[in-house]
């Protein structure tokens, strides 16, 4: 498995080029623990995600969950003319 300097390095020669000869990323790219501790740390946590839209949730109670964001489930609820999002506890016992 490559380094995670190795593979930012792979990575950033991909994107100089301008993406011309790769129809996807490289293997260790979606493999990586050390790639997705950054993605988690550098991306997933400083920023926000759209998960829906409002026409999704019109009425006051309706919820739509969300999937994995920097390793936690959220779900949000139309509370009654706003919204909010909360983690939400997963059971992994079955």
């Amino acid at each position: 498995m490559l380094g995670l300097k190795s593979l930012l390095d792979d990575l950033a020669g991909i994107a100089a080029d301008g993406n011309q000869q790769w129809r996807t990323l490289l293997i260790a790219v979606y493999n990586s623990p050390e790639l997705f501790t950054l993605e988690r740390e550098k991306i997933s946590k400083a920023n926000w995600f759209c998960i829906g839209r409002a026409d999704q949730v019109p009425r006051p109670g309706d919820y739509l969950t969300a999937g994995s964001l920097a390793n936690r489930w959220y779900w949000c609820a139309k509370q009654t003319s706003r919204f909010g999002c909360y983690p939400m506890c997963v059971d992994t016992d079955g």
